[in-house]
């Protein structure tokens, strides 16, 4: 073990690396409060306890990429395969969307994003198209994200024509003009949010009056 010395249940070691979302595999050990040790056990004691079969598919995972969960404050972490959606993290046992790196349960990854953008905006959400293909980013496939260092590709946003989001940095784009999308950058989301805001005063003003 590494630098905990634990001294640990080899079935707990071997159980902990079957169910491991990652080639790291955490000390089982806990403290008085019931909180997981953070160190890992090292690569000689899972050669000790594990098959020979079941070791080489644990080391299979070295190969693949690392993401973090997105909950916060949680240090969990887990590989990605090709193929995943979704992942739970064993130490907050939250379900993680991988395309959206973030946690939306009972929501779609539109409806999720819908709501990122309208945060951003400051504006009312607007209702989703279900006609709308989630596939169809033809549009938008030669806008490149604006966050500096990053070299991610703008995805269309359900009922949202003037900006794209990032599923590498999770940012959004304004389409109008090439920055990030939030109100201190973007003088489009600026308006929107005045926009909105006015609305809702001639709202209230027409509630009044029928009153």
């Amino acid at each position: 073990m590494r630098p905990c010395l634990h001294l640990v249940c080899l079935t707990c070691v071997e159980e902990g690396a079957r169910q491991s979302p990652t080639y790291l595999v955490r000390c089982p050990a806990k403290d008085p409060d019931g909180r997981r040790c953070q160190s890992y056990v090292n690569d000689s004691l899972l050669k000790r306890v594990l098959s020979d079969e079941m070791y080489l598919s644990h080391k299979s995972l070295m190969g693949l990429a690392l993401q973090s969960c997105a909950t916060e404050d949680c240090t969990g972490k887990f590989s990605i395969r090709h193929d995943m959606k979704t992942a739970k993290c064993l130490d907050c046992q939250k379900v993680n969307c991988i395309p959206c790196k973030a946690i939306h349960e009972n929501k779609t990854c539109k409806e999720f994003l819908q709501e990122l953008v309208a945060r951003l905006d400051g504006v009312p959400l607007q209702n989703l198209n279900d006609d709308d293909d989630d596939d169809d980013d033809s549009r938008n496939e030669k806008i490149a994200c604006a966050t500096a260092g990053c070299d991610g590709i703008g995805h269309s946003l359900p009922g949202n024509e003037r900006a794209v989001w990032c599923s590498r940095c999770k940012q959004v784009t304004c389409l109008l003009c090439k920055r990030i999308h939030t109100a201190d950058i973007c003088p489009h989301a600026e308006s929107d949010s005045s926009d909105a805001d006015e609305n809702d005063q001639e709202l209230q003003e027409g509630n009044a009056g029928g009153e």
